[in-house]
């Protein structure tokens, strides 16, 4: 017999719950119970919960290659139930009691794969919408961005959330600067998942999708040059 909703949650969500954010807290952890209970009836395992959550992710930013607001409507609602299978794949790890590096791989890997695939069928979408050939090439420009992102860690906080998230923010605190600090703040909640995603779901809604795309499309560069100078400013004895 399965545990009760309130059972499962303190088996597979209240261990990373410090490492979460708000959004993962209120939000995506309120809904991905529901479907890990689902899967573990079905008996899915976390890696195939990943394979589920990757081919997810594929259908939802294909969407945007139609180039329509109805496509990008239904886009952006399906990147919200992939980012909530991002969450499921973990909880059911935790409960098979299945933790492992290949299956974290496994997690990093569609998100290294998703992330850029985004911006990259988005700047095709745009393209077919305004037959405009700028959007393809700033689409697969923002995508190289994304894709640099997340496979070069420039950003110390990654690491530190997986340990204490309590024990990050007060580090910060104590070795950043107050630029530094608001840097980092701004840089996840608008760069980085889920902002990101919220962002362009808000911009579906709202048909500025266009204007946001041309946002990140300038600005991504610009935020990954200034994360790169810095750690590269950084004593090799303190980097981590």
């Amino acid at each position: 017999m399965v545990e009760s909703i309130k059972k499962l949650r303190e088996i597979c969500q209240k261990p990373v719950l410090n490492s979460n954010t708000w959004y993962q807290r209120k939000v995506t952890r309120k809904i991905s119970i529901y479907f890990t209970l689902l899967l573990i009836h079905l008996g899915v395992s976390g890696n195939v919960a990943s394979m589920i959550m990757l081919i997810t992710g594929l259908i939802a930013s294909s969407f945007f290659t139609l180039g329509n607001y109805s496509a990008y409507l239904a886009g952006v609602l399906l990147l919200q139930f992939w980012y909530v299978l991002d969450h499921v794949d973990g909880e059911l790890a935790r409960y098979w009691k299945k933790t492992s590096a290949k299956g974290i791989f496994i997690d990093k890997l569609t998100h290294h794969i998703i992330h850029p695939f985004i911006y990259l069928f988005l700047g095709i979408g745009l393209w077919k919408q305004l037959n405009n050939p700028l959007m393809l090439i700033l689409g697969s420009f923002t995508a190289y961005f994304l894709l640099l992102q997340d496979l070069i860690n420039i950003d110390k906080r990654d690491s530190l959330i997986a340990s204490n998230i309590n024990k990050t923010k007060k580090e910060l605190n104590q070795k950043s600067n107050m630029f530094g600090a608001l840097f980092t703040k701004v840089s996840l909640i608008v760069y980085k998942v889920p902002g990101l995603m919220n962002i362009l779901t808000l911009a579906a809604i709202f048909n500025l999708l266009y204007y946001v795309f041309l946002f990140y499309a300038i600005t991504f560069p610009i935020m990954i040059l200034i994360k790169i100078i810095y750690n590269l400013s950084i004593p090799d004895n303190k980097f981590k």
